[in-house]
């Protein structure tokens, strides 16, 4: 077996070919998805929206293998040296076949568990409400408690 780079060289020109390929039928998938929309629309499906179609997509995976250890190790080493956004390699990691199912909450997961990075935010900003909200913490309430000042009514001055 051919190593990963060799592979990568050989398999060059087919990459071209495909993404012209895919690139000659964008408007009909557009046209097909759409079609797809309103179809649920006209036959009422539950939980779809009435309405104008929606923009869609399709996103198409790799059609040839990835090594998807070469592809964490990438994103590991380039949201570690901060060259690459943590939704960046999110997504590099859910082109590469990692079962991710919604980014975002993937981010959110990855956030409530970062302490070292919640640290330099505190200590770059010395704001803790706004590291609450990094981690997904609830707002704090103050630990200093509240007393009641009684009202002085002008009778009791006079005493």
């Amino acid at each position: 077996m051919p190593s990963g780079y060799a592979l990568q060289l050989a398999l060059g020109p087919l990459d071209s070919l495909v993404a012209a390929m895919r690139l000659a039928r964008t408007h009909k998938y557009a046209v097909l998805l759409r079609m797809v929309q309103r179809l649920h629309q006209a036959g009422q499906a539950e939980g779809w929206p009435a309405g104008e179609s929606l923009p869609a997509r399709l996103m198409w995976g790799p059609h040839t293998p990835t090594d998807r250890v070469a592809v964490l190790d990438e994103v590991v080493k380039g949201v570690g040296a901060g060259v690459l956004s943590v939704e960046t390699g999110i997504r590099m990691l859910i082109d590469a076949g990692y079962p991710i199912d919604d980014a975002q909450a993937e981010i959110e997961r990855i956030q409530a568990s970062a302490f070292e990075a919640a640290a330099r935010l505190a200590d770059a900003t010395g704001d803790n409400a706004a590291v609450r909200k990094y981690l997904g913490l609830p707002d704090a309430e103050s630990e200093i408690p509240t007393t009641p000042i009684p009202e002085i009514l002008p009778s009791d001055q006079a005493k």
